[in-house]
Parts: structure tokens; sequence; C-alpha cells
């Protein structure tokens, strides 16, 4: 069953709202893959991805599907490789600005200038048009839905990134990312440990995955101008038959409903906000599975101030529950390879002040054909239809969205400021 929009217009307006001059900001984004390699045409292209039609093609993807399961070597073993865990400790946020991260010499300036250029060349820098946005938050957070690795990880499933896109996603001012989604052991445990790695070097934390279990669950927690944020990341799907963290083993976390009510709790008790990752519902479908609605209501019962969903790849409703946002599916928001029904999708800006949920913006962004790896802001009739369509998706959860000049609003809370 799904959550299908029936009306051809929304039942209220809502209404548009400026945020107070020192409420706190957390963008957060969708699907992220810089991969343009597709396993087929082994061409550095976007690649447009036409979905199976015929037979032939869906026994040949079941074939693959198989041979990759039973491929030889240590990716299927017992993974006991000892990984630096960020999600054990604190972590305190900094804003990023232009120019800062210590000193470097000017050789290693230019050959890091050369590596981005060689990585650009491939399509441009992705973030190009959304760091100045970026840059304007406090936290931004995003969905990495690639291993970030080189050719000494085996392939195993689509995605494999290289690993210097870690550098980029930090210059663009991207202070997060969550590892627990179908695609992170695309290049099996050389390639998450390499992720791992990067991601460090580049000082972008992340949640949804630990050295263990019990350090997976912990969640990351980040404080942002005296708040203090719980990170948590779960996954209702893993490719390659790695579903979940071991006891004593590395790992990502599965979307079982009891571990997250119980980690959400243990959050609750350590932070002034806890935002839930949660990698689920149906790819290429537009709206919400009930399925996900019911486990909503649940994260929240048990104190959860936002849920933050992907996988879908095209934009969801958004449901408020209690005070507490719900946005099921943000879709993507940048990837190598493109299919014929993604859609262009959309950033959400979670505005807090002292510690309360003021509201929502939500920013439209390009993702149709070639725009999915390079994504802007759209204006005009382009930014209007995104939004337009996210209202009536959002209407059957009685969700008033007000849209003003390309950008739309969820208000929640007094302490903003409306916008005549």
């Amino acid at each position: 069953m799904f959550f299908v929009r029936t009306a051809e217009r929304p039942k209220t307006p809502g209404r548009a709202f400026e945020p107070p001059p020192d409420a706190i900001k957390i963008l957060v984004g969708g699907d992220v893959c810089f991969d343009q390699v597709s396993p087929d045409a082994k061409a550095r292209r976007l690649v447009h991805r036409v979905k199976n039609t015929t037979l032939a093609q869906r026994l040949r993807s079941a074939l693959l599907r198989r041979m990759h399961k039973r491929l030889p070597g240590g990716d299927r073993l017992l993974r006991r490789v000892q990984l630096i865990d960020l999600a054990a400790e604190d972590i305190r946020l900094v804003r990023r600005t232009q120019g800062s991260g210590g000193s470097s010499s000017t050789g290693a300036a230019m050959a890091h200038a050369a590596e981005k250029q060689e990585l650009s060349n491939d399509g441009g820098d992705p973030f190009a048009f959304l760091t100045p946005l970026f840059r304007a938050n406090d936290l931004v957070m995003l969905n990495l839905e690639t291993p970030l690795a080189d050719g000494t990880a085996r392939r195993l499933g689509m995605m494999r990134s290289d690993p210097r896109y870690a550098q980029i996603i930090a210059e663009a001012g991207v202070a997060m990312v969550n590892l627990a989604n179908n695609h992170i052991y695309d290049a099996g445990d050389e390639g998450l440990r390499q992720t791992i790695c990067s991601l460090r070097d580049a000082s972008i934390a992340y949640a949804g995955y630990g050295e263990n279990l019990e350090t997976a669950r912990r969640g990351t927690i980040v404080e942002v101008r005296g708040l203090k944020i719980a990170v948590l990341g779960y996954t209702q799907y893993c490719n390659n038959g790695f579903s979940s963290v071991a006891d004593e083993h590395p790992g990502i976390l599965p979307m079982d409903r009891e571990l997250v009510l119980e980690d959400i709790r243990n959050a609750r008790s350590r932070a002034d906000v806890v935002l839930v990752n949660v990698h689920w519902g149906v790819e290429d479908q537009p709206y919400v599975q009930a399925r996900c609605v019911d486990l909503a209501h649940q994260f929240v019962a048990a104190g959860a101030d936002a849920i933050i969903g992907h996988h879908p790849h095209v934009p969801h409703g958004i449901e408020i529950i209690r005070g507490k946002p719900v946005i099921y599916s943000l879709g993507n928001l940048v990837f190598g390879t493109t299919e014929e029904d993604w859609t262009d999708n959309i950033l959400v800006q979670i505005v807090i002040h002292d510690s309360a949920l003021v509201g929502l913006i939500i920013y439209p962004v390009t993702g149709k054909g070639a725009d999915v790896f390079q994504p802007r802001v759209p204006k005009g009739e382009r930014a209007t239809a995104v939004l337009t369509d996210l209202q009536l998706k959002s209407s059957v959860f009685g969700t008033a969205i007000a849209i003003r000049d390309g950008v739309g609003y969820i208000s929640m809370a007094d302490p903003a400021k409306a916008i005549e």
C-alpha cells in the first residue's frame, strides 16, 4: 500500500516564514554517488540506465546478481578489519570558511588543485552550484550512496567512486554523511575501509556505521553552537549479502524496529536533538510506502526529532507527526548515472531556535538527465513544479507547504517571523 496523492490542489496553502537571525540551520540532502562508470558500458561519462523491459534482460540481471553472491575471496568472510571509528566520540563542528584548514605548502596545494581538476574533467565539480547554499548552513548532511575506493577494492556492485571525492565533499561544506545504505558495500570490506579512511582524512563525520554493534548503535553526536545533535542511521536494504553489523565486527545498521526504537531512546537521553536517517521505501516509486509511515510514527513516539529518508531516488511527501518532520524521501542529490523516471529533487533545511523546531525550508534541486551530476537550485516554473508536486504528495498527510519565490516553507513554531 502507498499513500498516493488524490488532490489536484493542496487543502491549505501553508505559511512562509523568516528564520530568527540566530537560528541553527541543518541542511539535509539525498543520495550521492560520483561513479560514472556503468558496469556494462565501461565508459567515463554520464550513463543513461534503462529499465529492464524484456524477459531476457531480467534473466540476465538475475544471473549477474547470483554470480556476485558466489564471488570467491575474503569479502564474504567475517569482517575482522579494525577501523578507526568517529562515532564513538562527540565531535565539535566548526563552520568551514574558505581558506581554513591549516597551512600547507604551495606544492601540496598545487597537487590538490590538479587532482580536483582531474576529477572535474569527468563532468565538472558536482557541488559547484550548491556550495554557497551549503556554506550558509551550520550543518550539512548527505547520504553517501557509494564506497570511496580505488581499483584495489573489487567491484561487487554498481557503485565505486574515487576516494578523492571525500575532499571535494568537505570543501563544498558537507560535514556529515550517512553510510547505512544498500550500496556502501559495493566494493566489499576493502572499499568500506578506504571510505572510512577518506572521510576521516577530510574531517567528515558519519553515522550508520561502527567498528562493532555497540559503537554503531551509539550514533554520532555533533555539537553545533552549544546544541548537541545525535545522528543515527539505518538501512532497510543492503546488497551483496552484507545486511548488518555483527557484534564484534565492523558494519552498517539494519532497520530493525526494536533496535531503532531502543537507540532513539538512548540518544534522547544524551542529546538535545535526535536526527534519524533511514534508507527505506521502494526505488523509483513516487509515493510513500505504508510500512514507512507506521515506522515513522513509532520512531517519533520514541523521541526522534526529525526523520530523514532516502533510497527511492525520487522525492516523497513530508509528514509532521507531533510537531516532528518526517521527510520520507529527499530523492537524489548527485549521481553519476541516471534513469528515465528520475525527477528533480529537494534539499531540506531544518530550522531550530532555542532547541525547538521552527520549521522546514525546502529548496528544489535539478535532477533530470545530466543535471543530476551537477545539480543547481532552479528558478521560475521548474522550481514551482517541484514544490507543487511536493505539496500534493504531502497533502495526504495534512501537511501545509507554502511556496514563495521558488522555495517551500513548513512553519511549525511561533518564533519564526511570517512573510506576508
